[in-house]
Order: C-alpha cells, then structure tokens, then sequence
C-alpha cells in the first residue's frame, strides 16, 4: 500500500492521523494490560486463589501480563509476522505499509525497541522467562492455570475489567460491557487481505469496539482472559474518544480512512511503538487533566497540527505540552 499515490493529500492525512491514533490506542490498552489489574487489587486477591495460594493473583496476573506482551515480539507471533528488527529497519527505508508516516518512519524503531526493552525490566523483576525458545511453553502454562479459576469466577472477573476501566478512564460503568469467553470475535469484521491477516485473525484473543444503539455510543469488549480483556476494555474507551475527531469525515472518506488504516497486520507494530509512545505521551499531558480528555483533544485536532503534535511528542515533550494547551476545541 503506498497510500501517497493511491488517495488525495486530504485523504492519506486522514489516514496518517488515524494510524496516530491508534498507535495511541495500542498504547494506552498495552499499558493498562500490564498495569490495569492494580486499581482492583483488594478485589482481585479476595477471589480464590488461581495457584492455590502459591501467589496472590495479582502477582499471577502480573506475570500473564508481562509474559503475553514479551510475546508481541518474542513469541509465537514473531514466527508470524516476522522479527522486529527487521520490520522496523524497513519503516525507516520506506518499504512498509507506514513508508509515508512520519512518526513511524522516524521513531518506530526507537519506540519498538524501547518498548521491549521496559517489558523484558518488567518481565525479569516478575521472574518471568525472557528466552524466546522457552516463552511459548511458560505462557501456555499461565493460561492452563488462568483458565479454570476465570471460567470459576468469569462474572466477578468481567465486573472488575468494568470497575477498573471505569476509575482509569472516568468513564460511566453503564457505557462499559465486558465478556470472557473462547468466542471473542464480534461486529462487522473486514476480511484481511493476507495470508498474515488471515492466521493473525485467528489467533486473536480479544476484540473491541464502541458500538451504536439508536445513537448511545457504547463499548464492547471481548477476551479470552482477564489480562486480554482489560486490554479491550480500554482499547474500546480509546476508541469511543477518538470517533470525536471521525464524526466530521464524509461517509466515503470515513470508509477509506478505515479501512487502509485498520488493518489487523497492523496491530502487532502499533503495540511494539505504541507502549512506549503511550509513555511519552502521558509525559506531555500530565499538567491537562485526565488522560482521557488529553485524547479527546489530540482526536480533534486538524491533520496537520495533529501531526507536528505526534512528532514533538517523541522529539520535544515540552513543546508537545505547550501545543496540547495551545489547542481549543
């Protein structure tokens, strides 16, 4: 796809901003995967036991979690969507799908590789296994142990995703539906236009949406585990602030905007360079308000302001900063 001859400047800035955005998205939803299960701590640990008492569930989840995020770049999926490095090294020569976003050309690498680097901290201070030939095996031993105790306590669990999604995002509990269940895949799902596509729709273990009832906007969020659906929980939230800044887009350009953007080969790399540019980004923000208010205004700036914003998010946190209070909805 090389979107810079196939569509209009206006068009391919559209869709540029909304690669942004869920970069973003990918970011925010990978962080509260590692971190979300925190807020419902007291909660979580009152449950029986996923280990019989060999640790806390918390500390369970902090090793499901830490060791199902190494996976985006250590694991099962690498042997899909192919090593990191490599990836990344083509982004910044312009022979990928992002050859013509700036903030991926320039910083993915950096941003993916960052990333890596604070999970593979995160999964030794947890003791869980970095090796790459071990990975699959320890994490399949996690979701043998997750599986009875979440299909055992699968309505107080869905409640906790909603509890603490809810106190991250300051978002009505109402607004927020969350489901265990082995069947995540739901909604009007395009069909991936690669053999990659393909297998990664099959191996996916979670799925989200906001959702339209005669005009309620809603979130939806499936998962096989816990981890899995806190992570769509937020994703989902994300994605309800960022329809802001879609909602003024003609019906034909919303449709291309998403479909070249939204495109399921896309979601290993954006969680790669998205935890990281999460970080950064909370950095940039934190004298504004909630995080969620930050993104309703990156969602509804204008395309070109949109983009200096990312970039000076990675190069100048202090001038991101400046702008984010610059701008007025």
């Amino acid at each position: 796809m090389n979107t810079s001859t196939k569509w209009s400047p206006e068009i391919n800035a559209q869709i540029r901003k909304r690669m942004t955005m869920n970069v973003l998205t990918q970011g925010a939803a990978s962080h509260v995967w590692l971190t979300g299960h925190h807020v419902v701590t007291d909660k979580l640990n009152a449950l029986p036991s996923a280990t019989d008492g060999e640790i806390t569930n918390t500390v369970f989840y902090d090793k499901f979690a830490a060791a199902a995020m190494l996976n985006q770049w250590n694991g099962a999926l690498a042997l899909v969507t192919g090593i990191s490095s490599l990836f990344w090294r083509k982004v910044g020569k312009g022979k990928t799908p992002f050859c013509n976003h700036p903030l991926l050309v320039r910083h993915g690498k950096n941003l993916a590789t960052t990333s890596k680097t604070t999970v593979i901290k995160r999964c030794k201070e947890r003791k869980v296994t970095t090796n790459p030939f071990t990975i699959n095996g320890y994490i399949s031993n996690l979701c043998e142990a997750a599986r009875p105790f979440e299909s055992k306590n699968r309505i107080e669990l869905q409640r906790l995703g909603i509890e603490a999604t809810s106190a991250i995002w300051d978002i009505d509990s109402e607004l927020l539906t969350a489901q265990l269940t082995e069947q995540p895949e739901f909604g009007n799902i395009r069909t991936p236009g690669t053999q990659m596509g393909k297998t990664l729709r099959q191996m996916m273990v979670g799925w989200s949406g906001a959702e339209n009832d005669d005009g309620k906007l809603s979130v939806m969020a499936k998962g096989k585990f816990f981890s899995v659906l806190m992570h769509e929980l937020t994703k989902g939230t994300v994605e309800l602030v960022s329809l802001h800044g879609l909602n003024q887009l003609d019906d034909d350009v919303f449709d291309i905007v998403m479909a070249e953007a939204d495109q399921i080969e896309f979601e290993v790399w954006m969680i790669q360079a998205g935890l990281e540019y999460y970080r950064r980004f909370l950095m940039a923000t934190a004298r504004d308000g909630s995080p969620a208010a930050a993104l309703m205004k990156v969602a509804m700036m204008p395309t070109d302001f949109h983009e200096e914003f990312s970039l000076a998010v990675v190069e100048d946190t202090s001038r991101a900063a400046a702008m984010l209070r610059e701008f007025t909805v």
